[in-house]
């Protein structure tokens, strides 16, 4: 008898091959690129032009003792045409809070080891030029701490321990973490200068991971020329080194280097990007085990293990992402980030997701509309994208985990709310629409999106990873699996976490319908025995409830669900 949940072992090994043929492709394209020219991707400087800046009126909650915030709200649009008057459903906010200082700072060891930087990226940082890469770091971190305490309202300048027998410290403040540019064979040193304001943007992530940074101390040049001359910051093709916009007629702001401080600010959004390029889009709950396994199985092995290589196939999944890859490779950030998606446990973040046009989660994937005739059923990942979407009380947060659930649901069985938007004729997606600053005196500062007007279809601004690859090499049997890694025990496991999670937010509340009984009754849905013996089946014949989800789930609970749902709807 088929499993309702489990996938059968032939399907298992089939995605355990396709996540190891998917990065073995990606790093035998990077390595016959490497022997010819070097990797290259676009300015930092100009990168996510979306991205929202800190107000000079900030409001800062400091009722915490140990960690100062800011908040803001992100607005969403539920349809394409935000103003079709076809659909219901209107915008909705989502707050985002940004941990702006901690009252502790980070620490930068400086050993006296000049091969340090060469072992984590040798065609980078074996050169002469680039024996002062730790001056530029420190003085990244005090530039961006600097810039930090104009923006931070009671900020204090960033102080340093003048012992040079210690460690030295990042300002206790800056949190910062965002994407470069140059990755390889660095030509002149403003790529130097653009991989140590990489590394100074990652600082955040260490201070959230508990970890140190570190460097080797500062070599002298050979030629005898002070490494500080090769520090000055330069001009490259008539571009300013630090551009500067000029909006509404304010006063000049520096917005390139204010927006990667603020994302910087946001390690647990940065560390989400990062994660993201093990997500693939099109894997679902109950093999996202399978797909982990079978990347690792490459990522693991002996024959990957090339940094220099590693960060260009990691680069080469999604090319936005190569100067944050970059710095995460620099601070030793790369490590934990690995570590957090081999176990498949890393949370989304839709606001980051948005601000840089990064696909973190299949919920920012459009609602499939067929045909009215054929309309009978839906795919269980458009039912909880238009259950978000519809922001009912039960489902006004996002799914933690990317992967979708698998199957469909018969629309009769499916929430009121899913059933109307199902024919409905606007098209469903979540679309970025702006972010507004909660400012000091009750005011609000809003940074619209890409258009400037609140309007803001993000829809050609989400990048598309490096699937191509993973359907070529899904058939592509010239790619020698290593079958070593294929472990069926934990690999279910980590599927077994991430399904009981999604059905969870999905049925959670108001219960499965009786057609789903063997889902609910599933070891990886349903953790505890029920007593629920209703024979009734078929699809419209009523809800059972999740109490091995939740405990027991009360009648008027449930009513209150479906009381909310018809309200939503109308």
């Amino acid at each position: 008898m088929e499993d309702a949940v489990r996938p059968s072992q032939d399907a298992y090994r089939g995605v355990y091959e396709r996540g190891y043929r998917t990065w073995a492709a990606l790093w035998q394209r990077e390595e016959e690129a490497a022997n010819d020219s070097p990797f290259e991707t676009s300015s930092i400087y100009s990168a996510f032009p979306n991205h929202p800046y800190f107000p000079s009126r900030l409001l800062l909650d400091k009722s915490l003792s140990n960690v100062v915030v800011a908040s803001g709200r992100s607005t969403w649009n539920t349809t394409t045409s935000p103003a079709d008057p076809r659909c219901e459903l209107p915008p909705f906010q989502e707050q985002m809070n940004m941990q702006v200082a901690w009252n502790f700072p980070t620490e930068v060891v400086l050993r006296q080891d000049q091969g340090l930087l060469d072992k984590k990226l040798p065609a980078l940082f074996a050169r002469e030029d680039s024996h002062h890469f730790p001056v530029l770091f420190l003085a990244w971190a005090y530039i961006l701490s600097a810039r930090w305490a104009e923006l931070i309202p009671g900020a204090q300048e960033p102080t340093y321990n003048q012992d040079t027998r210690a460690p030295s410290t990042a300002s206790a403040g800056h949190h910062d973490d965002d994407d470069d540019d140059d990755d390889a064979l660095p030509a002149h040193p403003c790529t130097i200068h653009e991989a140590a304001l990489a590394a100074a943007l990652l600082i955040p992530i260490a201070k959230l991971d508990g970890a140190r940074i570190e460097l080797p101390s500062p070599k002298p040049r050979c030629d005898g020329a002070p490494a500080a001359a090769a520090a000055a910051p330069s001009s490259q093709d008539g571009q300013a080194y630090l551009p500067w916009d000029e909006e509404d007629g304010e006063e000049e702001h520096p917005q390139p280097l204010d927006r990667l401080l603020t994302l910087s600010c946001h390690p647990r959004g940065a560390k989400a990007l990062l994660s993201s390029i093990f997500f693939q889009p099109d894997i679902d709950c109950n093999l996202c085990g399978a797909w982990l396994q079978g990347s690792f199985a490459f990522l693991d092995s002996d024959a990957a293990q090339e940094p220099q290589l590693r960060l260009r196939t990691f680069v080469r999944r999604d090319p936005g992402l190569a100067f944050l890859w970059l710095g995460a490779f620099i601070t030793g950030a790369e490590a934990r980030c690995v570590q957090d998606a081999r176990a498949g446990w890393w949370k989304t973040d839709l606001s980051s997701a948005a601000w840089t046009g990064t696909h973190v989660s299949f919920i920012q994937g459009t609602v499939t509309k067929p045909p009215p005739a054929a309309a009978a059923d839906i795919s269980r990942a458009d039912e909880c994208r238009l259950m978000y979407l519809a922001h009912g009380p039960t489902h006004a947060v996002p799914p933690l985990f990317p992967f979708a659930p698998f199957g469909r649901t018969a629309l009769q069985d499916a929430d009121l709310d899913v059933r109307q938007h199902t024919q409905c004729p606007a098209l469903h997606r979540l679309v970025y629409a702006g972010f507004v600053w909660d400012c000091r005196g009750g005011g609000r500062n809003v940074k619209q999106g890409a258009c400037g007007d609140g309007v803001a279809d993000d829809a050609a601004l989400i990048r598309v990873k490096a699937s191509e690859l993973s359907r070529v090499a899904e058939v592509d049997d010239t790619i020698a699996v290593d079958y070593s890694g294929l472990d069926r025990e934990d690999g279910d496991e980590m599927s077994e976490i991430v399904t009981r999670n999604i059905f969870c937010w999905l049925r959670g509340d108001d219960g499965y319908p009786v057609a789903e009984r063997a889902l609910r009754q599933h070891d990886w849905i349903n953790d505890a025995d029920s007593d629920d013996d209703n024979d009734d089946d078929g699809p419209g014949q009523g809800r059972e409830d999740s109490r091995s989800l939740f405990g027991d789930t009360r009648l008027s609970r449930w009513l209150l669900g479906v009381a909310t749902g018809r309200c939503n709807s109308l």
